[in-house]
């Protein structure tokens, strides 16, 4: 063999160790980089859920709605009263009877009157009756739903002993599954909610990349709050805080979406 031809070969020995070398650094590299955004998302999955876990809410879930899961919660099992979340169903089944009270819709979901929900009803319903009805038809696919009005209000049993029972009651993964279903159906319900003029939500102007949200407080279920942050180009993630306070339910919100939004979830 020539001084030549073995100065080639030997170029050719370091090259193809050098590509080997590469190769098995890169894909060290890559599961090192795996590795530690697992460690990561681990991380701030604990973290979240301990943020969770003293909220003055008693019901909390954070729901993922790109792969439809539950990134933390807190007692999801139990059923509350919803208040005006009621609404959100209500405005959803006024919306496919009759178009044309988008306008309408949009400022009931926003101040969350509650006449306005019960005049609305009457595009499903020609009394109460049909009209609970309709409610409980259109969500019993959902399950573990149940509505004796329109707008949530807790019913007074008796005025001697101020019994309650709510006006519209459920759990919190139906909620959200529910609620995602019609919010990225029908976008437009939703896309006011985030105006600040007549809104009940304080915080629309606090929390960065909010998309849409609604209230609810009644003596029964105390404050209740739901709210769909973006993070990323088109990840949507819920929050919904179930009987908190008026004020406090506020406050566990923009604690967690704070959170959400600088994590690595």
């Amino acid at each position: 063999m020539s001084i030549k031809q073995e100065v080639k070969s030997l170029f050719i020995l370091v090259l193809t160790l050098l590509m080997f070398v590469s190769f098995v650094t890169t894909g060290q590299n890559k599961k090192d980089i795996d590795y530690i955004n697992e460690y990561r998302l681990e991380r701030d999955i604990k973290r979240l859920q301990k943020i969770i876990d003293n909220t003055t809410a008693e019901g909390v879930i954070v729901f993922d709605t790109s792969t439809n899961k539950v990134l933390g919660q807190k007692n999801i099992d139990r059923t509350y009263s919803l208040a005006s979340l009621t609404k959100i169903l209500t405005a959803t089944l006024v919306y496919e009877s009759n178009i044309s009270l988008l306008n309408s819709i949009r400022e009931m979901l926003r101040n969350s009157n509650n006449k306005e929900a019960e005049q609305l009803a009457n595009a499903f319903g020609y009394d109460q009756d049909s009209q609970v009805s309709a409610m409980n038809k259109f969500t019993k696919r959902f399950g573990d739903f149940y509505f004796r009005n329109v707008s949530g209000l807790d019913i007074i049993r008796s005025t001697t002993t101020n019994e309650r029972i709510p006006g519209g009651q459920g759990k919190l993964l139906p909620l959200a599954t529910f609620i995602k279903e019609y919010y990225f159906k029908y976008p437009e319900l939703f896309d006011q909610t985030i105006i600040a003029r007549d809104n009940t939500n304080v915080i629309v102007n606090q929390l960065s990349f909010l998309n849409g949200g609604k209230t609810g407080y009644t003596d029964l279920s105390g404050g209740n709050l739901f709210v769909s942050v973006q993070k990323g180009l088109d990840r949507q993630i819920f929050i919904i805080v179930l009987n908190s306070t008026e004020k406090s339910r506020f406050v566990d919100v923009r604690n967690i979406a704070n959170f959400l939004l600088q994590s690595s979830i």
